[in-house]
C-alpha cells in the first residue's frame, strides 16, 4: 500500500529537541502506516542521533522511520532533496527538528486534502513560540486557486514546512533546494508556486515553531553576516530571472519584500559584513535590473513599489510606522497591479482574491 504521507526531517545539532519532534509524530490520531518518517543525519556533531535512536527503539507501532547517513555535512538543503528522492507518499511533508507537530496535525492536513481532492498544497497554521500567536490570522478555511495569493497578502509563504504538498506535483515540477544558501525555503517556494492549481489554508494552527535565537538573521554579530547578503543577492538574481506568466505579479511582490529584508539586515548589519566582497549597491544594483524590467513589461504599480527601495525612499525603511504597516503598503501597490494583470490576461474582469 502507497505511504500517504511521507515526513522529511533533517537532523543536525538538535540533541535538545529531536525526541519531542519525533514523539510529535508518532502520537499523531491517524493510521500510522500510512506515514513513513525520513530522517537524514547530516554527520551532526553532538547526541543528535542517540537520541532519536533511543526515542525510536521505545516505538511499537506501524509508521515506518527510515534513516539516511551522510558521509560529510552537506546542510539542509541536500537532506531535504535525498528526502524527496527516497519519499514514496501521495504527499510530503517538510518538518525541522528542532520544532515539533501539534495534535491532530496530520488528521487536520488529511482531512482537508480529502475536502479538496484537487489541491496541490494543504497548508495549516502555525504557532510561533517567539510572537507567541498563529501566524494567519484566519477563522475559516480559505481556498486559493489563483497561485498569486500564496505569495502575498494574508497567505504569503516563505517557509517550506507545515504543509502538505502533493508529491507528483512536486516530481513533475523538478523544483529542488539549492545547496549551500540560507532562505533556501523562500526560493524553493518561489519555484513551485505556478505549479499549484489548488491551495488550502485551514486556521488550526498544525506546527509549532521556536525561532533560533542565534540565527544569522537575529544577530548582529554573526560571522555569517557577509554570506547572508551575498545569499540575498542569490536570491533575488534568481527571481530577476523568473518573473514570468500568470504570477507576475506575486514573485514581484514577493520579490519586493526579500529586497526590503535584505536592504533591513544590511542597515542593521553593516558594521560585521565584509565590504570587499558585498555593499549596499550591490543589492541596489539588482532592485534597478527589476524596475527596469516592469518598465519593459509594462508594469506601472510594480515600478512605483520598487522605487520605495531606492533612495532617497528607502531611508523609510528606517522608520517603525512604515514597518508597522508595511503590508498595507504592498498591497496598495499589489493590489491594482494584480488588478489589471487580470484584465491583461482575461478580456473579463477576475476577482484580484484576497490581499
Amino acid at each position: 500500500m502507497q505511504k500517504k504521507i511521507s515526513i522529511i526531517i533533517p537532523v543536525y545539532k538538535v540533541e535538545d529537541y529531536i525526541h519531542q519532534c519525533i514523539q510529535s509524530i508518532i502520537q499523531q490520531d491517524v493510521e500510522h502506516s500510512a506515514v513513513e518518517c525520513i530522517l537524514i543525519n547530516d554527520c551532526t556533531p553532538d547526541r543528535s542521533m542517540k537520541v532519536l535512536e533511543d526515542t525510536l527503539a521505545a516505538y511499537d507501532g506501524g509508521m515506518d522511520f527510515r534513516i539516511l547517513n551522510h558521509q560529510e555535512n552537506q546542510g539542509s538543503s541536500v537532506c531535504r532533496n535525498d528526502g524527496i528522492k527516497e519519499a514514496t507518499g501521495e504527499y510530503i511533508l517538510f518538518v525541522d527538528s528542532d520544532d515539533y507537530l501539534l495534535k491532530g496535525c496530520l488528521s487536520e492536513l488529511l482531512s482537508a486534502a480529502q475536502r479538496h481532492p484537487e489541491a496541490d498544497l494543504l497548508i495549516g497554521n502555525i504557532y510561533d513560540e517567539y510572537l507567541q500567536c498563529n501566524t494567519y490570522p484566519l477563522k475559516h478555511e480559505q481556498v486559493l486557486t489563483n497561485p498569486n495569493q500564496l505569495y502575498m497578502g494574508t497567505f504569503k509563504h516563505y517557509t517550506v514546512w507545515n504543509m502538505l504538498i502533493r508529491r507528483s506535483m512536486l516530481q513533475e515540477s523538478q523544483v529542488c533546494f539549492l545547496k549551500g544558501i540560507y532562505m533556501q525555503d523562500a526560493l524553493f517556494n518561489y519555484l513551485l508556486f505556478p505549479f499549484v492549481r489548488q491551495a488550502v489554508v485551514i486556521p488550526t494552527p498544525t506546527y509549532f515553531y521556536r525561532k533560533n535565537m542565534g540565527g544569522v538573521t537575529l544577530d548582529a554579530k554573526w560571522k555569517k553576516a557577509t554570506k547572508t547578503m551575498l545569499d540575498y543577492q542569490t536570491i533575488l538574481r534568481l527571481f530577476s530571472t523568473n518573473l514570468k506568466g500568470n504570477t507576475y505579479v506575486g514573485k514581484s511582490l514577493f520579490a519586493y519584500e526579500i529586497a526590503s529584508r535584505g536592504l533591513d539586515f544590511f542597515y542593521h548589519n553593516q558594521t560585521h559584513i565584509d565590504h570587499t566582497q558585498t555593499a549596499e549597491g550591490d543589492l541596489l544594483r539588482i532592485i534597478k535590473n527589476l524596475l527596469v524590467q516592469h518598465i519593459a513589461n509594462g508594469r506601472l504599480f510594480l515600478f512605483l513599489l520598487f522605487l520605495l527601495l531606492l533612495p532617497p525612499f528607502n531611508r523609510l525603511m528606517r522608520i517603525r510606522l512604515y514597518r508597522r504597516y508595511f503590508n498595507h503598503i504592498t498591497a496598495l501597490f499589489g493590489s491594482p497591479a494584480l488588478f489589471f494583470d487580470c484584465m491583461h490576461r482575461h478580456p473579463a474582469p477576475c476577482p484580484v482574491g484576497q490581499l
